[in-house]
């Protein structure tokens, strides 16, 4: 959560923002990269 503030921050003062984004139509793809992220980030 504190990275969206940041990035919110970052956006009020002007500045471009960027970032990623990744997108499945396949639920079980989806669910294996947010449990693989979890534990990654654990």
């Amino acid at each position: 959560m504190e990275n969206a503030l940041k990035f919110r921050e970052k956006l009020r003062r002007g500045k471009v923002g960027l970032g990623t984004a990744i997108t499945f139509t396949d639920p079980p793809v989806t669910e294996a990269i947010c449990v693989t992220e979890a534990l990654c980030n654990a």
